[in-house]
C-alpha cells in the first residue's frame, strides 16, 4: 500500500491500523470510491488492507505466494471486512 500511494504522491503509515486511523476521511463502505482503503479486522487492531477499485472490485495482496490480485468485493464477505472505508 505504501508503494502504491507513494507513486501517487501520498504518504501512508506502515500498518493497516495506522493507515486507517490517520486517513483524513472515513466513509461508510457503501460510499467507497476508487482509491479508498478497506480494512479487515476490528478496531483498533486491523490486520489487512485492500484498495477499492470501483465497480465492486478490490486489489489486495494476501501473501507473497498469491501476489497482488484483483477480486470482487463480495469475495471478501466473511473476512471481517470493516464497514467503514478510509479515504486519503
Amino acid at each position: 500500500m505504501q508503494n502504491a500511494f507513494a507513486a501517487a504522491g501520498k504518504h501512508l503509515p506502515r500498518t493497516a491500523s495506522q493507515q486507517f486511523a490517520q486517513a483524513p476521511l472515513h466513509v461508510p463502505l457503501s460510499q467507497a470510491q476508487p482509491g479508498d482503503l478497506l480494512v479487515r479486522g476490528s478496531a483498533p487492531g486491523f490486520y489487512h488492507v485492500a484498495i477499492y477499485l470501483g465497480g465492486g472490485r478490490v486489489v489486495l495482496a494476501l501473501n507473497e505466494d498469491a501476489g497482488i490480485t484483483v477480486t470482487d468485493l463480495a469475495a471478501m464477505s466473511g473476512m471481517q471486512l470493516h464497514p467503514v472505508a478510509a479515504r486519503y
